[in-house]
């Protein structure tokens, strides 16, 4: 079975979410900071009429934030039923897998990536670790994502 992911880089590092959970992708507009907001959230933006909580996907890793410059995006994914963003370096592409460039998350890769992640992709000379949208909030943060 085919499917197609977006590749984006966090630092050096590429990583791909499957295009089905991306609604979009925005360059960086600095978000608005919300007060008592949740921690992991660096605050809201107005798309078009449509407050979205933004975070940074790299500190949800346990690593220091994502450095801003002109190639920063936002990718609009769907928590649950809320729409939320989350900052990335860059976009790169968007690739066509199949199931045989899957493989499981090797034990060498630790801390607290590992536990967000669905696989790591194998494309030519790459390896594209593959993030699982839905593993990156718990249901608390959820409901969270949903009073902002």
């Amino acid at each position: 079975m085919e499917r197609q992911v977006v590749v984006f880089k966090l630092g050096e590092k590429e990583y791909a979410i499957d295009i089905l959970e991306v609604q979009e992708i925005q360059r960086y507009i600095e978000p608005t900071e919300v007060p008592n907001a949740p921690s992991f959230v660096k605050g809201i933006i107005n798309l078009r009429g449509e407050i979205i909580p933004i975070f940074d996907i790299n500190e949800r890793f346990g690593k220091p934030p994502v450095q801003i410059d002109e190639g920063t995006k936002i990718i609009i994914v769907m928590v649950g039923d809320r729409k939320a963003g989350f900052i990335v370096n860059d976009v790169h592409e968007v690739l066509r897998i199949s199931t045989d460039m899957i493989s499981q998350v090797p034990d060498t890769i630790g801390g607290r990536v590992r536990e967000f992640l669905k696989g790591v992709i194998k494309y030519q000379d790459r390896l594209i670790l593959w993030i699982d949208v839905e593993k990156l909030f718990s249901e608390e943060e959820k409901e969270a994502l949903a009073q902002i």
